[in-house]
């Protein structure tokens, strides 16, 4: 957890007058613990996973119990957990008054149900939200503002959308150094979805395991793991073809197709987040995107920053 993205938190709370943050998206509530236990905030933790809510609220009980041994107390989290959807405001107590809106990890949809219960929130006073996997956007979720849907009408494909995940400073670092054999993923994965595509046809993009030291492991051994969670399978001679073999002696070819793909990857995010401070103008706002720290760290180092203007 950055502590220049919590002092942001802190201190947008501090100008806005709010001491409570509600943070959608909140997984384990890892932020959640941080906020209450070191800078004293309330904190309402909306998820839709029944087993994080649970998790992060027993991690609280866990972590209270320590400090207390050392005289520090804190106000307890609420948690909620809520299914969200575009065009499904987020219910906030009556009594529970101003707050920010906040999310670290908004996957796809996630961004856009947190900038809009902002906008839509009369007591909502600030806006940190901080985009990830994009690819998982629907049509609702992108594009948001009207300039983009009326006078553009800009689509982004799903493996576009992939795209701007990725940090193109950790690649070019990789490509500068001995690290650049590390990019035979690409091409370990590609054969993979070649033969999943072959034998399995309705199974494209399937959700594979990561799998550490695959060039020592090798390409049968790292299929197999890759594909441990699921019910594909394969024998042998599938994964040691001179198909197979072909594919895997043009890794170069795969890294430099990769290379200029990943070229777009700043572009295309730039477009995902300039559509939702658009729509934020749009509504009456005045948003700022921030990088909160270097890419290398994490590709998810932009926020999107707004304090709530009196009057839309």
């Amino acid at each position: 957890m950055g502590v220049h993205l919590l002092q942001i938190i802190v201190s947008y709370a501090h100008l806005s007058k709010t001491e409570r943050v509600m943070d959608i998206g909140s997984g384990l509530g890892h932020l959640s613990r941080y906020l209450v236990f070191q800078y004293g905030l309330d904190v309402i933790c909306v998820d839709s996973v029944p087993t994080f809510i649970s998790s992060a609220e027993k991690l609280y009980e866990n972590m209270k119990i320590e400090f207390s041994k050392i005289g520090l107390e804190s106000k307890k989290p609420e948690y909620i957990t809520l299914k969200l959807d575009l065009g499904i405001n987020v219910e906030v107590p009556m009594d529970y008054g101003t707050f920010g809106v906040v999310g670290i990890h908004t996957c796809g949809d996630l961004g856009p149900i947190l900038i809009d219960t902002f906008v839509s929130s009369q007591e909502s006073k600030f806006l940190v939200s901080v985009g990830c996997c994009y690819m998982k956007l629907t049509d609702k979720g992108f594009p948001m503002c009207e300039f983009l849907k009326q006078d553009c009408h800009l689509q982004l494909s799903y493996e576009a959308k992939e795209v701007a995940c990725h940090a193109i400073e950790q690649y070019i670092d990789k490509l500068k150094t001995s690290d650049y054999k590390k990019l035979k993923i690409h091409c370990f994965r590609a054969t993979l979805e070649f033969l999943i595509f072959k034998k399995y046809p309705n199974r494209r993009k399937a959700g594979l395991c990561s799998v550490k030291d695959f060039e020592e492991k090798g390409f049968v051994i790292y299929a197999r793991e890759a594909l441990g969670k699921t019910d594909m399978t394969f024998e042998d001679w599938e994964l040691e073809s001179d198909e197979v073999e072909g594919m895997l002696s043009q890794w170069w070819r795969v890294v430099v197709f990769y290379s200029l793909r990943v070229l777009l990857a700043n572009v295309i995010e730039t477009a995902i987040l300039l559509d939702r401070t658009l729509y934020l103008f749009e509504q009456g706002q005045s948003p700022n995107i921030v990088p909160i720290f270097d890419g290398r760290i994490s590709p998810r180092n932009f926020a999107i920053l707004c304090l709530k203007s009196k009057s839309n």
